[in-house]
């Protein structure tokens, strides 16, 4: 939680330093532009080092508030650096290369791709996809039969829906391609989604490994373009562990997953809200009348 000087303080530094446009928000895409534009700001600004993490987190939204929400908890009271922050910002929504590197990486590919004719499509038993992505799985929202728990992919921490109402497993494709999953083709199929439409899927990534609260689990997830969650964890991957002790009013459920007892507690942060900007000038004038 932020400190009632350290409201004031970034109070000041919003009042002082009005961009003449407003400060870029963050919901998780295009990271590298964003944390771009948030250098150049706080250079025309001299916005002290101690200041930026904490102003640059006022303008978070989405997804990428929740990760922060993860990451100062983890801290468990401790300051991290703006350096610190970035490196582990960017290790969660941009990858560990540089956008010149992955560009340069895109082109040779597209010329191995050029010069062999590419792999065929890998079948797909119809009688088995009957893809379902729930309501919940869609606006990130929780339910009665869901658990929102968070995890890890490479060391990166991803937030993951365990939803019995999505009848299989699927992950962000930005996520994805960003952590260099292998990734295979497969004939296209739509997948419904509980409002009524459809999305397209022609991608899996077979035996994907993650971690969720220190146990490593291994599953195939489809890739789709995901929004508001990085995984769903849906029937495919519960029929996986067997008979299951579930609490969805506690959020937690305990199962045997290789040999040994494992229990996952959902996570229900009170979310904190990012502060407009007429807030912090409102807080200001009252504090100093």
């Amino acid at each position: 939680m932020q400190s009632w000087l350290d409201r004031r303080r970034i109070a000041r530094i919003l009042q002082g330093h009005k961009p003449k446009r407003n400060f870029p928000t963050f919901e998780g895409d295009e990271v590298h532009k964003w944390l771009y534009k948030c250098n150049q700001y706080f250079d025309l600004k001299e916005i002290a080092e101690q200041d930026k993490l904490k102003l640059a987190s006022y303008y978070l939204d989405g997804l990428a508030l929740y990760w922060h929400q993860n990451f100062i908890r983890n801290l468990e009271g401790q300051e991290a650096t703006w350096e610190e922050y970035v490196e582990a910002l960017c290790c969660r929504f941009g990858g560990q290369k540089d956008p010149l590197e992955e560009l340069t990486e895109h082109k040779q590919a597209d010329e191995e791709d050029n010069s062999e004719e590419e792999g065929t499509l890998e079948a797909v038993n119809e009688e088995e996809l009957t893809p379902h992505l729930s309501l919940h799985a869609l606006q990130g929202t929780t339910g009665y039969h869901t658990i929102k728990v968070w995890g890890k992919l490479d060391k990166c921490p991803i937030l993951i829906l365990i939803d019995s109402g999505s009848t299989h497993n699927f992950i962000n494709v930005n996520l994805a391609n960003k952590h260099n999953c292998l990734l295979t083709s497969i004939k296209p199929m739509l997948v419904e989604a509980a409002n009524g439409g459809t999305m397209a899927c022609a991608q899996i990534c077979k035996n994907l490994q993650w971690k969720m609260q220190g146990t490593q689990f291994q599953a195939d997830v489809f890739v789709m373009a995901l929004q508001n969650y990085d995984m769903v964890l849906g029937i495919q991957w519960l029929k996986l562990l067997g008979d299951i002790l579930a609490n969805y009013e506690d959020k937690w459920m305990t199962f045997w997953w290789q040999g040994k007892e494992v229990t996952l507690k959902g996570d229900n942060p009170t979310l904190t809200q990012s502060i407009p900007l007429e807030e912090l000038n409102g807080l200001l004038t009252n504090t100093t009348s």
